[in-house]
């Protein structure tokens, strides 16, 4: 009987299924999508890496932008202002 992961009973049209009707072959898992991984220690630890890593990159990101404000606004009152002749 055809039924969603989620899903505790069969679907609302549901089919009886044989082996024979389904075609198909596992290729590659991500294991880290699946709920159970983040509730092991490896999952926390792999969550606190990539928590780490985002939040270095923003600082980084944002800390550069704050010294390129600085460096437009110190050019700016470099320059001296001319009065039209």
């Amino acid at each position: 009987m055809t039924k969603g992961d989620a899903n505790p009973a069969p679907d609302v049209r549901s089919v009886p299924l044989q082996m024979s009707d389904v075609e198909g072959k596992v290729m590659f898992v991500v294991p880290f999508l699946v709920p159970a991984y983040w509730a092991s220690m490896q999952g926390m630890l792999s969550l606190a890496i990539v928590a780490f890593v985002v939040i270095a990159v923003a600082f980084i990101y944002l800390k550069d932008k704050k010294d390129s404000r600085k460096e437009t606004a110190t050019k700016r009152e470099e320059i001296p202002e001319t009065t039209p002749v």
